[in-house]
């Protein structure tokens, strides 16, 4: 028969008694490893040394008992059993011992009892040992469920059959405003009240065994203010399976849904944009061809004429297109601009008399323009059409007379400030702020103010706050609007401050008035009216012109001349096959000391970047007169 092993602390000093209880425990199945102790210094050495199954102890030792041994494993802190196994003692004192804590008491003449009464012990020594484990494991899992409970960034509420609040974490805390001692016990309102009904009948459902996941419901603060949030409610059951109490987690996402407005608001001004950049692109080619043609027209007759009135006309419409055509390239970010350093204020107070002027009666116009305003790189032109289309729209707004404030200042933005604002870093930024006290906008008009054509006035463009927009982004900042409806409306403009080594551009050559010249000219574009129009204008002040549509017809004529100088190239940005800046370089080993001139309605990313020329590029942007046709080419000959 094989034998458990188990290991016993025996407290006897007979060796007789020990050979005896030894021989029992082996019969009844047992393979017993013991320590013999007769003093308590060695009991609790023995203790200390390991643990041990059991305790089996005679009442009586010269200078040791078994009440005393009793006390010494209590003291050691284990939970095994402890058996008496002595002589013939009183009553009284077995019972004594039994109440002090021992397990059992069996006299030595009986000890055919040991053997069940050990096994009983044991299986209850286990019992107790698996359930002080298993509430050890239940309090460390409270404890870390409590934990991630506290931790978690969402709001978690339990809430209890009465409606009373049985757990609050500290984000429930944040969210709502109230405490934890405030909110146990209690009914608090956890939603906004237009969303109540809502919220009960969900609270209904739970109850029935339903769950809600990621419902969109707005919460209610303690101060009565309201978030958007995104809400689950599951139910929680007990041991029998019955549904005693639900839980709620709420997160906020205000912030999300606002960023993911400003990410479609951005989305569509960018699609907007590229559209708008495109036509610009073909009206141009079409509007060089109206307004050169019209212009030689205009040349070649007298004001007497009864045709030049017809023909000053078309070009004045012309002009008055070409016009609406920049403006969509500035909202596109398409325009090319020289940006030098220049600050807000000096722009405003050289305005400041003009824009008094502009402003009906009883509007006053207050300026607060900080001394210490940083450096921005941007087109001051471009900077005083921003001010200029604001400052009016804030005139229409206010039919009543009002307060116009006009402010700048130094601004140092986080990354958190500046979310949601494409492209937009954290830094120091120059702000310009125009306020009005008139009429305001609404939400969705704020949402398409700065789209093309869209106009809150009879007959407006829609093309003011568009071309505002685009100048601002194309400096490489922002703009921000709010306004109430009654209350008025304040834009705030955030340009990058300028590093310190940045340095204001060397201004050009100033350009001569000789215009005419006998250099050999090849002119690269693949409209034709414009190839022919070009031609005609150059050749008629004494250049020699050569033509070609496209790159194989350049690289023709260049191998051709066998030696005869191009001294300059002008061509076409954009084109099938190979652009502009393909072509230029492509020639480059044929025509040594070639200079080249492009031309464009909008250039690509080869020789521009969001709208800013590269060092070093001429554009001629489309459309363009015959004369500052003939000064650009005239100044670019010259080494201007």
């Amino acid at each position: 028969m094989e034998r458990r092993p188990i290991s016993i602390l025996m407290v006897e000093d007979d060796d007789d008694d020990s050979v005896m209880l030894l021989h029992a425990l082996r019969k009844g199945g047992f393979e017993p490893f013991h320590e013999r102790v007769e003093t308590e210094v060695d009991m609790r050495s023995a203790l200390a040394r390991r643990q041990w199954d059991v305790v089996i102890s005679d009442y009586t030792l010269p200078s040791f008992s078994a009440p005393r041994a009793l006390a010494a494993l209590k003291d050691s802190g284990y939970d095994v059993p402890f058996i008496v196994v002595s002589g013939s003692i009183g009553e009284e004192l077995a019972v004594s011992v039994l109440k002090d804590g021992a397990s059992d008491f069996i006299t030595k003449g009986n000890l055919s009892r040991l053997i069940s009464a050990l096994e009983r012990e044991l299986r209850d020594s286990a019992s107790r040992r698996a359930r002080r484990e298993a509430e050890a494991a239940l309090r460390a899992s409270n404890e870390r469920t409590i934990a991630l409970v506290n931790a978690s960034p969402f709001a978690t509420v339990v809430l209890e059959r009465s409606g009373l609040v049985a757990l609050w974490n500290p984000a429930a805390y944040r969210m709502f405003g109230l405490s934890e001692a405030q909110a146990i016990g209690q009914l608090p309102q956890l939603v906004a009240d237009g969303a109540a009904v809502e919220f009960t009948a969900m609270c209904a459902g739970v109850w029935s065994g339903r769950s809600y996941t990621a419902i969109e419901i707005h919460a209610r603060h303690a101060s009565g203010s309201q978030l958007l949030t995104s809400m689950s409610l599951v139910p929680l059951r007990n041991a029998q399976g019955v549904v005693d109490s639900q839980l709620a987690l709420f997160e906020d996402i205000s912030e999300r849904r606002n960023l993911e407005r400003q990410l479609h608001q951005a989305q569509k001004m960018d699609a907007i944009g590229k559209l708008a950049g495109g036509v610009a692109h073909d009206f141009n080619n079409l509007l060089t061809i109206i307004n050169g043609r019209s212009h030689r027209i205009l040349g070649q007759l007298q004001p007497d004429d009864p045709l030049w009135r017809e023909a000053d006309i078309i070009h004045q419409t012309g002009e008055r297109a070409a016009k609406l055509v920049r403006q969509l390239l500035a909202f596109s970010r398409r325009q090319v601009v020289e940006p030098q350093l220049m600050g807000f204020n000096p722009v405003i107070s050289d305005m400041a008399k003009m824009l008094k002027s502009l402003l009906g009666e009883g509007i006053d116009m207050v300026l607060l323009l900080d001394p210490e305003l940083k450096q921005v790189r941007a087109d001051a032109a471009q900077f005083e059409q921003v001010v200029l289309n604001l400052v009016v729209n804030a005139n229409d707004a206010m039919l009543h007379g009002g307060r116009l404030t006009i402010q700048t200042a130094n601004l140092r933005l986080t990354s958190e400030q500046v979310r949601g604002q494409a492209g937009a870093v954290s830094g120091t930024y120059a702000t310009l702020v125009i306020s009005d006290t008139g009429k305001g906008m609404d939400t969705l008009t704020q949402a398409r103010i700065f789209e093309p054509f869209f106009s809150t006035k009879t007959g407006g463009s829609g093309l003011g706050l568009a071309t505002v927009y685009g100048i601002v982004k194309q400096a490489g900042g922002f703009i921000t609007v709010t306004s109430e409806i009654g209350k008025g409306s304040t834009f705030r403009i955030c340009l990058p401050v300028a590093e310190a080594k940045d340095a204001p551009a060397t201004p050009s050559a100033p350009g001569i008035s000789q215009v005419s010249g006998s250099e050999t000219i090849l002119v690269v574009e693949d409209e034709a009216d414009i190839l022919t129009l070009v031609a005609q204008v150059l050749e008629l002040h004494g250049y020699r012109v050569k033509t070609a549509r496209n790159w194989v017809e350049a690289f023709g004529i260049a191998k051709r001349l066998d030696g005869t100088r191009i001294h300059l190239l002008l061509t076409d940005v954009v084109m099938p096959q190979m652009s502009g800046r393909e072509i230029a370089a492509s020639l480059a080993p044929l025509c040594p000391g070639m200079k080249v001139l492009y031309m464009s309605g909008y250039t690509d990313a080869a020789i521009l970047q969001h709208g800013i020329l590269e060092a070093g590029v001429r554009l001629l942007q489309k459309p363009f007169s015959p004369d500052l046709l003939l000064r650009m080419v005239r100044d670019l000959l010259d080494g201007a």
